[in-house]
């Protein structure tokens, strides 16, 4: 039996045989593909050589056949393995070539509208009449007084000193209920997440509690967000791991903060496949993943806790309660049809707050303009409503500013909807009636600007998907670069299947070592990252570009729809894991291990040979 063990004790006593002489020839290969120095210098090999007997002589020629074509093998490979990797650069060309002829004919499709002299006269005078009767309609709103009040409460002198005894004092106990059951009829007894919890955390009496007893109570947002960002390393460290190697090439184990980020990446990826094997949103997809495989899925690491008190209670001041309800009152405009979803607030609001409104009220009546608006008031200021214009016109700073036209108006504002959306985002051009017009030149340098597209156009049509798609020479070369890919990964295969019957046949599972060959890996690591490029790649036309200016359309979804599925036909994931050896290729391994050994065939096998006929059956 020959290993690197027992090979040195070989060595010095000199017993040899064919067989022990020929596979320390070829773990010498095993050594050289690890980086290693040889183990059996040729000086070494070539002494014990001249001592065999003719018998072992002959298995020892076996061997040295053997060596030979695991030689050539290499060889052969590495150049078929760069030969693949340079037809993956290729196909990764194309396919970045139609994803770029898609953003630049995106670029180009998004040039300003034009439009005629005569027409720009008329978007003018509607865009006049536009901004008037939007002016008109946004002075018309009403605007509760009790709105108006406490509006004019945050700045008013002599506000300031009843707030402050506001903070003192604690709400009449006869609206305890009352405010308690609006709150939870508003709002519920649990927020829909931590941050609609610390925006008002008035409003709910529970707290969220952390594995490590920590709560929402005890710590602010940000800690409270950190701890949970702590918890779920913990979470993902225990089903996920992650190493890689240092810069002297020794295995490490990741950090939790890496290893969380590799077990998002590797979600998002298997999302990205997902998405297009199944032909659906990769939203869909990730929820999908995350039913399916308890890998990806994170539960949240705190829980709810309801609390055993209301949200006010005895000890809450007048002050907490009136900043609680400020932004509802915010909410009571456009008529008295809405008042009615504040009753019991307005009840509270006129009667504890009577001090605070009587003040701003006799303040804002200053103002003898103000005044005479407010003469036929009625005392309930939650049932009197005004439009924005007349508080306006009695010199409301905050109200006239509401009014004000604003500089925001365009004249795309009243262009058709047909034209309207691009207008706004990429300009308008006036095209002129008349060479003596001001705008001709303008005009002129824009049409330049065409021509320069329709030649454009023209070379990205070429290498659209659709170009790509009608042009069978193109076709033709991008079938013939996967032929070259798989014909890589099949060699690879095949090279690996021998390995793998020659560790049967001598029963030395150190031969392993030379399934270890850098252009494999490679290769292997190459068709890995085009795989995701063409999942990635796929995802991004299948999704509609979202701009919030430009509504999605119907005929935008179908067309990348369209364009996904062309994409889907001409490009796809090449298998390179998990692929089994058929047992007829397994049959052709152990037939030509055999024949290598038979001391009776004289017939020389070549590696292209070997390849040929294990390949064949893979």
């Amino acid at each position: 039996m020959v290993n690197k063990n027992n090979l040195q004790r070989l060595i010095k006593n000199g017993k040899w045989t064919g067989k022990s002489l020929g596979i320390a020839m070829i773990l010498n290969i095993a050594e050289f593909m690890k980086g290693n120095p040889e183990i059996l210098s040729t000086e070494q090999v070539n002494e014990a050589m001249n001592k065999l007997e003719r018998k072992d002589g002959l298995v020892y020629n076996k061997y040295v056949d053997l060596y030979n074509v695991l030689t050539d093998l290499y060889n052969f490979c590495n150049t078929t393995s760069l030969d693949a990797i340079s037809n993956y650069q290729i196909l990764r060309t194309y396919i970045s070539g139609i994803m770029q002829a898609k953003i630049t004919s995106q670029v180009i499709e998004t040039k300003p509208v034009e439009i005629s002299e005569r027409q720009y006269s008329t978007y003018k005078t509607k865009l006049k009449k536009y901004i008037k009767d939007d002016s008109a309609g946004i002075a018309s709103l009403k605007t509760c007084l009790a709105e108006i009040v406490f509006q004019a409460s945050i700045d008013s002198d002599v506000a300031k000193p009843i707030l402050e005894k506001y903070k003192h004092e604690t709400v009449s106990d006869k609206y305890l209920k009352e405010l308690n059951d609006n709150i939870k009829s508003q709002w519920g007894t649990e927020p829909e997440n931590p941050e609609q919890y610390y925006a008002m955390p008035e409003m709910f009496t529970g707290y969220y509690a952390l594995p490590d007893g920590t709560t929402s109570k005890d710590i602010s947002e940000d800690d409270f967000k950190a701890r949970v960002h702590a918890e779920k390393l913990k979470l993902v460290g225990l089903k996920f791991s992650y190493s890689f190697n240092d810069k002297n090439s020794k295995m490490r184990k990741a950090s939790p903060e890496q290893t969380f980020k590799e077990w998002q990446k590797s979600k998002n990826d298997a999302g990205i496949k997902l998405a297009y094997e199944n032909e659906i949103p990769l939203t869909d997809a990730l929820g999908l993943l995350e039913k399916e495989h308890p890998l990806y899925k994170l539960e949240d690491p705190f829980k709810w806790v309801d609390g055993t008190t209301d949200p006010i209670t005895k000890n809450t001041t007048k002050y907490e309660v009136l900043h609680t309800y400020l932004s509802d009152l915010e909410s009571i405009i456009d008529g008295e049809d809405n008042i009615s979803e504040y009753e019991d607030i307005a009840d509270f609001i006129s009667d504890e707050y009577s001090e605070l409104i009587d003040a701003v009220l006799a303040d804002l009546k200053k103002n003898d303009k103000v005044r005479v608006l407010l003469d036929d008031a009625p005392d309930d200021i939650f049932e009197w409503f005004s439009s924005n214009g007349a508080f306006a016109k009695a010199g409301m700073s905050y109200y006239q500013d509401i009014v004000a036209p604003s500089n925001n108006y365009d004249l795309s504002d009243v262009m058709p909807e047909s034209i309207r959306h691009t207008a706004k985002n990429y300009g308008y051009l006036i095209k002129p009636n008349s060479k003596n017009s001001d705008i001709t030149t303008t005009f002129q340098q824009h049409n330049i600007g065409n021509n320069h597209r329709r030649l454009l156009n023209q070379l990205l049509n070429s290498i659209s998907l659709q170009g790509v798609a009608n042009d069978q020479e193109t076709l033709d070369h991008i079938n013939s670069s996967y032929e070259s890919v798989r014909q890589g990964i099949n060699y690879m295969r095949a090279f690996e299947a021998f390995i793998d019957g020659l560790i049967e046949y001598t029963n030395k599972k150190e031969l392993a070592d030379l399934k270890n060959f850098a252009p494999f890996h490679r290769l292997h690591g190459a068709i890995q990252d085009f795989n995701e490029f063409v999942y990635l790649e796929y995802h991004e036309l299948a999704t509609p570009s979202l701009n919030y200016d430009n509504p999605i359309t119907k005929k935008q979804k179908e067309q990348c729809a369209r364009d996904a599925k062309t994409f889907k036909k001409i490009f796809k994931p090449v298998a390179v894991d998990n692929l089994d050896v058929p047992e007829e290729a397994q049959k052709t391994v152990r037939a030509l291990i055999a024949s290598f050994f038979d001391l009776g065939n004289d017939t020389k096998i070549t590696a292209s040979k070997v390849l040929q006929d294990i390949a064949g059956g893979l």
